[in-house]
C-alpha cells in the first residue's frame, strides 16, 4: 500500500489521462461512422442517377 500511497497522484493522473485516450477514440470513431453514412448515402444517390441519364441516351 506504500506504493499506492506514494504515487496515488501520477496514478490518478494516468487514468485520467487514459479516460481522455479513450473517449477521443469513441468520438473519432463516431465522426468516422458518420463520415461512412454520408458517403454511402451520396453513393445511393448517384448510383440512382446514372441509370436515368442511361435511360435518356436509350430513348434517342
Amino acid at each position: 500500500m506504500h506504493f499506492v500511497k506514494k504515487y496515488s497522484n501520477l496514478i490518478i493522473i494516468l487514468l485520467l489521462i487514459l479516460v481522455l485516450i479513450l473517449l477521443l477514440i469513441i468520438f473519432t470513431d463516431i465522426h468516422v461512422a458518420k463520415i461512412n453514412r454520408a458517403i454511402k448515402q451520396t453513393s445511393v444517390i448517384t448510383k440512382v442517377k446514372i441509370p436515368f441519364s442511361n435511360f435518356k441516351t436509350f430513348k434517342q
